[in-house]
């Protein structure tokens, strides 16, 4: 299952949701996504079964208070950007001509930037996005 096709599955489950951070889990007899949501103001946790195509039992939502000062100050830029994790991979696919494999949150001197790791006919490339309306922090 592609990465765009497991966020689709967690969009669909928790609509309004915001993609963070999503990678490919190989180290189960299961293909499995691990993915970090914001939702309704606080961080879903779950894991996307990509054999069966669904949410995976053990998803948990954990308020921002636990998280890191660090990663609130990313979700708070996060909110300001407009696009999201989504539209990140969609650029670094074309851009790369690969396949996402994996994505979050990063920060380059301050700014908000969305890492892409993309699988190529080349190998493995990390592809780095400053959001359109991102700005230092």
């Amino acid at each position: 299952m592609p990465l765009r096709e497991a966020i689709a599955i967690v969009l669909e489950a928790y609509a309004g949701a915001n993609i963070v951070d999503i990678g490919f889990d190989g180290s189960s007899a299961t293909c499995l996504y691990r993915v970090k949501a914001l939702y309704l103001g606080e961080m879903w946790d779950g894991t996307v079964d990509a054999d069966r195509g669904v949410i995976a039992d053990g998803s948990r939502l954990i308020p921002l208070k636990e998280l890191m000062e660090e990663d609130r100050g990313k979700l708070a830029a996060l909110r300001r950007v407009g696009p999201g994790m989504s539209e990140a991979i969609m650029v670094a696919e074309k851009a790369s001509s690969g396949k996402a494999i994996g994505g979050g949150l990063g920060d380059d001197n301050g700014k908000l930037v969305f890492e892409i790791f993309v699988l190529s006919d080349t190998g493995l490339k990390k592809v780095i996005l400053e959001p359109p309306k991102a700005r230092r922090r």
